[in-house]
C-alpha cells in the first residue's frame, strides 16, 4: 500500500506511522512532534534494510541470497532498546487516540453529531 506522504505508488514502509502522525496532529497539535519524526525516520531506516520484514527472521531469502548482505554484526541490545522506545511511543499514541474517540463518542451521544442538519439553524429550530 502506498504511503500518504510519499510519491504515488511508492511504499516507504512507514504508512502506519504517517497515519498515526496525521491523527495525533489533529488531536494534539504540536505534541510529540519531534518524537514522531524520529520514529518515522527509524522505521523508514528499518524498512529500507528489511522492506518485507523477512530479513531479520531468516538468514536467506526465497532465492537463497543472504537476507542482510554486507551486515556482519547487529547490536541486538540497541535494536531492542530502539524498538521498545518506538513501541512505548506508539502505545501512548494509541491511548491518546482511544481517549479522544471515547470523549468524542460521549459528546456526540450527549449533544448530537458535529454535522448539523442543513435545514436546522444553530438553535435546532427550523
Amino acid at each position: 500500500m502506498a504511503c500518504i506522504r510519499c510519491p504515488p505508488k511508492r511504499d516507504c514502509g512507514t504508512r502506519g506511522v504517517h497515519i498515526c502522525h496525521k491523527l495525533l496532529s489533529e488531536i494534539a497539535p504540536n505534541d510529540s512532534v519531534e518524537e514522531l519524526r524520529e520514529i518515522d525516520r527509524l522505521i523508514g531506516e528499518f524498512s529500507a534494510v528489511d522492506p518485507s520484514s523477512m530479513a531479520f527472521r531468516y538468514p536467506e531469502d526465497k532465492k537463497g541470497n543472504a537476507s542482510l548482505p554486507g551486515i556482519t554484526h547487529i547490536n541486538l541490545r540497541n535494536v531492542r532498546e530502539v524498538m521498545s522506545g518506538i513501541g512505548n511511543m506508539l502505545t501512548g499514541a494509541s491511548c491518546l487516540v482511544e481517549e479522544h474517540l471515547s470523549i468524542k463518542g460521549k459528546m456526540e451521544a450527549e449533544y448530537g453529531s458535529d454535522e448539523a442538519d442543513p435545514g436546522e439553524d444553530w438553535r435546532g429550530e427550523w
